[in-house]
């Protein structure tokens, strides 16, 4: 267990060389578990939260050296989180967080050319079991959703580091170890040369085809992930996923708060989009398919075009987005929060919005290749307005990871 805190989690939350080895298997799994459990209760040396002091490791003290680094991670995943949620208490390191960080571990692991040529069948049988880790569901509160990200907030800034070895023999490539002595030998006879490559995981490397099951695992259990970054492209930006995280409004005002801080027009285009796809599915397909979830992520984006305008926020509305505000318009309580209008030191507000909306509606003119879905995806919204149905905001339940 000391081993991978030490040497995979830790790094992976704070940054660092990430130790990446062989899948773990149910064995394995069954070990850290058992070991887990039993040094639940031991308690851990005090961390100083201002000078980030932590005790030196002691060679040969393995559970004192444990201890430290299980301290030292809650104490970085405490920093990360608190961006998202003011005042989280520093996450523990339970069972459902070694669930994730071995399903991640073995994603890392399946990415390895070594990997690469292994039978299918010794390749599902991890991803199966991988998946089945990682398969915890939406998080049921703010809390639990905020302390499984800061496992798994920094996966996508991992770099593989590759060494690429020719000779007079052939090629060799190294991942994320530096070539043997022995393979350098002789350069100028054996006319050895070494290129160095650094590639982004996510971006350069990206999953492997036979584990996106896992991957969505992954992202499901994880919603922030997507909702911090959705410009990406892995997987496909999804609003029943949003929508586990959305709900709960702490999460709601952070994630729109660093949407607006990366650029509305960008990050809301993607979210746009995504809105479009899930606006056209019939209500009932799926679970998170209603009019209401709909009319819910409309006024989320309508929410955060009026926030980066009242606060002046450089950009503006992409095409997309003036396409839905637009068509929304039809209806003012998707458009408008219900306080919008209330008297406000910063101005006539309805003023601004009115001449705001003129100049989306020229935008979307400009721009007709949205307008179609925009119109359908409000269709879908405005019934969640209809006699006999309410819109209501679910309410959280009890925090759990």
């Amino acid at each position: 267990m000391q081993n991978f805190i030490g040497q995979f989690v830790l790094p992976l939350v704070q940054g660092g060389v990430v130790d990446v080895s062989r899948p773990f298997g149910p064995r394995t799994f069954a070990k850290l578990a058992a070991h887990l459990r039993v040094t639940e209760g031991e308690g851990a040396p005090e961390v100083s939260e201002s000078t980030a002091i932590v005790p030196a490791r002691r060679p040969g003290a393995r559970a004192a050296n444990e201890a430290r680094d299980r301290a030292l991670l809650s104490l970085s995943r405490r920093r990360l989180g608190m961006g998202l949620l003011p005042g989280l208490a520093p996450p523990a390191f339970d069972e459902p967080s070694l669930r994730l960080t071995v399903a991640v571990h073995n994603l890392l692991a399946l990415g390895h050319p070594a990997l690469a040529t292994a039978p299918a069948r010794v390749r599902d049988h991890i991803i199966e079991y991988s998946a089945e880790l990682a398969g915890l569901g939406p998080p049921l509160g703010p809390v639990a959703a905020v302390n499984r990200h800061t496992l798994l907030a920094r996966l996508p800034e991992l770099e593989r580091h590759e060494h690429e070895v020719r000779n007079w023999l052939g090629t060799r490539t190294f991942v994320g170890r530096e070539p043997p002595k022995r393979v350098l030998l002789w350069r100028q006879l054996r006319r050895v040369q070494v290129a160095h490559q650094q590639k982004r995981w996510l971006r350069d490397v990206g999953v492997p085809n036979d584990a996106r099951r896992l991957w969505e695992a992954l992202c499901v259990a994880n919603p922030l992930l997507e909702a911090l970054e959705p410009g990406r492209l892995d997987p496909p930006l999804s609003w029943d996923r949003l929508l586990e995280i959305l709900r709960f409004a702490p999460l709601a005002r952070a994630v729109g708060a660093h949407l607006i801080g990366q650029g509305l027009e960008a990050s809301a285009e993607a979210l746009v989009v995504a809105l479009f796809r899930h606006g056209t599915l019939r209500e009932g397909s799926r679970p998170g398919a209603t009019v209401e979830a709909v009319a819910f992520g409309i006024q989320f984006l309508a929410h955060l075009y009026w926030l980066a305008t009242v606060t002046r926020v450089p950009g503006d509305a992409g095409p997309a987005l003036a396409a839905l505000l637009c068509e929304a318009s039809r209806e003012p309580r998707l458009l408008f929060p219900a306080d919008a209008f209330v008297a406000s030191p910063m101005g006539d507000l309805r003023a601004l919005f009115s001449a705001r909306l003129a100049a989306l509606r020229q935008r979307a003119r400009l721009h007709e290749t949205y307008v179609e879905d925009a119109r359908a995806t409000v269709a879908q919204a405005l019934q969640a307005f209809s006699p006999g149905r309410r819109l209501e905001r679910a309410e959280p339940s009890p925090d759990r990871l």
